[in-house]
């Protein structure tokens, strides 16, 4: 089952009010979302919570998966 498309973004939702952790102090949740379509048609989606770190988990998905599929596939 060969990998036809990607698709990774990342999310940042503002919260209502801050939340407090022990270290740091969140003032919204950041997710990346990726979508992934095969040859077949098989698709799925999936997230990842991003601790401040959502940008970083899409681009590296992009680059991972860069070598599963054409370049111009991925966005």
């Amino acid at each position: 089952m060969e990998v036809t498309y990607v698709k990774s973004v990342s999310v940042a939702v503002p919260l209502a009010e801050p939340v407090s952790f022990s270290n740091r102090t969140l003032m919204y949740r950041d997710y990346a979302i990726m979508y992934v379509q095969t040859e077949s048609r098989h698709e799925g989606v999936d997230y990842s919570l991003g601790y401040e770190g959502a940008e970083l988990i899409a681009e590296a998905v992009k680059s991972l998966l860069a070598v599963t599929t054409t370049q111009e596939n991925i966005r």
